[in-house]
């Protein structure tokens, strides 16, 4: 990633991804038991797991406003601690 970032940096290309944690998703649901679904909703904030909606904005700033972020992941998982 921060290979890739440097490299395109000189041609005004940033290069990020997005670690959004568990998400709302039936993606997500469709892959996991009850029990599994309990554990991560307990470890994020209010324990729930976090929106589509709220990772947009996140998705948005580096791709809009944050150009001068380059060769990063962001980790925005509604304070979840498990990868």
């Amino acid at each position: 990633m921060e290979a890739a970032g440097q490299e395109f940096a000189a041609r005004g290309i940033s290069v990020n991804s997005i670690g959004p944690g568990p998400v709302d998703t039936p993606l997500f649901y469709g892959q996991k038991t009850p029990e599994r679904v309990g554990f991560h909703e307990s470890r994020a904030m209010g324990d729930r797991l976090t929106k589509i909606e709220e990772i947009v904005p996140v998705v948005k700033f580096p791709a809009v406003e944050g150009w001068w972020i380059t060769g990063r992941t962001v980790f925005a998982g509604g304070g979840c601690t498990t990868r």
